[in-house]
């Protein structure tokens, strides 16, 4: 029987520990779930610059997630300059090839 955890009980230090875990086993969405806890500011203070860099680590690893989230954030220039060509780039990755989200 597989225990679920609700995030919402937990302290952002147990929340780290854990990831820190994911990390060592690694369990590469929980570089995804870092980049998102940045972006949407619910677990970690909103930071796009360091969003940006966890997503771009899972992107280089040609993760389907990760390079939609970069797409959107060079289309916005959230943590990085607004950039619309790399931004289809990441979303032609996603289209093309073996990366089907």
């Amino acid at each position: 029987m597989k225990h679920l955890i609700d995030i919402k009980d937990l302290s952002v230090q147990e929340i780290d520990e854990l990831i820190e875990k994911a990390k060592s086993l690694d369990y590469d969405n929980a570089i995804n779930f870092i980049g998102q806890s940045y972006l949407n500011g619910k677990v970690y203070k909103q930071d796009f610059k360091k969003a940006f860099e966890c997503f771009s680590i899972e992107a280089a690893r040609e993760n389907e997630y990760a390079c939609y989230k970069l797409g959107f954030l060079y289309s916005q220039g959230l943590g990085c300059p607004q950039d619309n060509q790399k931004s289809l780039e990441y979303y032609h990755l996603i289209l093309s090839s073996k990366l089907a989200f």
